[in-house]
């Protein structure tokens, strides 16, 4: 439920995918924003925040449906602006995150320069 690793080697720098690894929290994209929120019935939703107005918010749930909902029906309603991702800092050593960061730098989209 994250970004495609795809081509990051060409979008990003060594420095962000260093950070993103240790500190996944640092910087967080709106698109990974989590909504919760408790609807009429009582059901718990969770999902990504896709868009949010003064009166509805719509947001992918995690098996990847699009979904939409009325603000006034909604309780506990709030928006998490943490990653999902765990931190990987004191749980792999320097070198290790030096591999990992240059694999990642290592994805490219193809015919992508290195």
């Amino acid at each position: 439920m994250g970004p495609d690793l795809g081509g990051i080697g060409a979008a990003r720098s060594t420095t962000h995918l260093r950070q993103a690894l240790l500190e996944p929290n640092a910087d967080v994209r709106q698109r990974y924003w989590i909504v919760g929120f408790t609807r009429d019935d009582e059901k718990a939703i969770k999902g990504f925040l896709m868009n949010e107005d003064t009166y509805t918010v719509q947001l992918i749930d995690f098996e990847g449906r699009l979904e939409s909902y009325s603000k006034p029906s909604l309780k506990n309603y709030q928006v998490e602006k943490t990653s999902m991702m765990p931190s990987y800092q004191g749980k792999l050593r320097n070198d290790q995150v030096d591999d990992v960061v240059a694999y990642l730098v290592s994805l490219r989209p193809q015919g992508a320069s290195r």
